[in-house]
């Protein structure tokens, strides 16, 4: 997808407006978690590596005046070491039994990662059936 060349520098520039604590109960979450200096565990769906879980420190919660009604979360994200800005809609929250909990562990996949499954027993079970077709399928591809 082709972007104009300053369109980052046009969101970043852009002025923000602060959003309240009564939007969502989501944007609740994550003001209470900044107040309380609270890390929330999340998978992220956005992003060079989507669908990674990660741990946030939220510090702002925001709408870009002039960029369409999404909100972001600017928070400091322990994978990456730094803060980071992620979208609302592209966070789901792993911390709590929520509907974004159920939406992600039926969206994605209950072999590849279900958050109220990954700690029962066999729950990843059939993760050597994948490997073993790949091995199969390299070594046909080189010999």
């Amino acid at each position: 997808m082709a972007y104009p060349d300053n369109s980052l520098d046009d969101w970043k520039n852009a002025s923000k407006s602060s959003v309240s604590r009564n939007h969502s109960p989501q944007v609740r979450r994550l003001i209470d978690a900044r107040d309380n200096g609270e890390l929330i565990d999340i998978v992220y769906m956005g992003g060079s590596t989507p669908g990674e879980k990660r741990s946030i420190m939220p510090k702002e919660v925001f709408q870009v005046d002039g960029f369409g009604s999404y909100l972001y979360v600017r928070a400091f994200c322990a994978a990456r070491e730094e803060d980071r800005v992620f979208r609302l809609d592209k966070i789901h929250f792993l911390d709590d039994d929520s509907e974004t909990e159920d939406y992600f562990s039926h969206t994605v996949s209950n072999e590849t990662y279900s958050p109220r499954h990954q700690d029962k027993p066999g729950a990843n079970q059939n993760n050597w059936i994948w490997w073993a077709i790949m091995a199969i399928i390299l070594f046909w591809l080189i010999f």
